[in-house]
């Protein structure tokens, strides 16, 4: 069944409301599971930090357990989630920007508009996780605070060594690292410009009409990976690589070698 941005707002909860300013807390000496409340709390300190305000405090959830939680548009830039367990979050125009998430398990995640550039996700487990762009999926203007809207994708993030089998990614991702990166089963039709997928698991990965001009497969491995209607323009590819393609007719110039 297809998701619909209706749909995933109904069904997450989420408020596209500012976080409500709460009684900071100091965070424990060791990783714990983090609440609701404590979360939207360590939003708004962050925004606070962000804009150079009393009271702010930078987010530092690296480590702690974060699962099954709602992000909102929140801004969140540069804050550090490594190591977190992130697994099944569901979060909507939040800023990521530059923040730090290696190692993080992302695992089932449902992140839509999100900003998601320059994050650092190397070795990151994304399984099963979609990132999603409503200008992407929902082509139309939705009225709904669009002076927000900041899915941005993720341009020039780093996923090396990062787990997304079975995961669907949807946005715009100029010049990502996708360096060693488990992809098997991945549906992958985004824009994906001049990005790197050296030594990439690309087995059974859906490429239909994705944008790849440029990008990078040396060492990756191929087999029935569809490339339906892609752009592969200055893709090279060695016979091998080739031989796992499916539909590989139907995609536009590349060069083999």
């Amino acid at each position: 069944m297809p998701i619909t941005r209706r749909h995933f707002l109904a069904s997450s909860g989420l408020s596209l409301a500012a976080p409500m300013p709460l009684e900071a807390h100091p965070a424990p000496s060791a990783p714990h599971r983090i609440s609701q409340v404590e979360l939207e709390a360590t939003a708004h300190r962050h925004g606070l930090w962000h804009r150079r305000q009393p009271g702010g405090q930078i987010a530092d959830l690296g480590g702690y357990d974060l699962s099954e939680l709602r992000f909102g548009r929140w801004e969140l830039r540069h804050a550090n989630f490594t190591g977190a367990n992130m697994q099944s979050i569901k979060a909507i125009e939040t800023r990521f920007f530059r923040s730090h998430m290696t190692g993080c398990d992302l695992s089932g995640a449902m992140l839509l508009d999100c900003d998601l550039r320059c994050v650092d996700l190397t070795r990151a487990r994304l399984t099963s996780a979609q990132i999603l762009d409503s200008q992407f999926d929902w082509p139309n203007s939705f009225g709904e605070g669009r002076h927000w809207y900041c899915g941005e994708g993720l341009s020039g993030a780093k996923l090396n060594q990062a787990d997304l089998s079975g995961s669907r990614i949807n946005v715009t991702i100029d010049g990502v690292d996708f360096t060693a990166a488990d992809l098997r089963q991945a549906d992958l039709r985004g824009v994906f410009g001049a990005a790197h997928f050296e030594d990439a698991d690309l087995r059974q990965a859906n490429f239909g009409h994705a944008h790849l001009a440029e990008s990078v497969f040396e060492g990756a491995v191929f087999a029935k990976t569809n490339v339906r209607d892609a752009n592969l323009f200055g893709c090279k590819l060695t016979a091998a690589q080739r031989d796992g393609l499916q539909n590989a007719a139907s995609a536009r110039p590349r060069e083999d070698h």
